[in-house]
């Protein structure tokens, strides 16, 4: 099995706005925890005290 996330920024409605972004990626289900503990790992690099409250765009 795979896990998938898919994710947008911008709308496609507003004339105002240049860009919109649609941006994904999919890794195998044994994957999951190693992505998850490699972005915990940069989370902890900006926020070492709480590194939960860190979002990485």
């Amino acid at each position: 099995m795979y896990l998938l996330y898919v994710d947008e920024s911008g709308t496609t409605h507003d004339p105002n706005q240049q860009y919109f972004v649609l941006a994904g990626f999919c890794v195998f289900e044994r994957q999951g925890y190693w992505v998850a503990k490699e972005l915990d790992d940069i989370a902890a690099r900006f926020d070492p005290a709480d590194p939960a409250a860190v979002e990485l765009p």
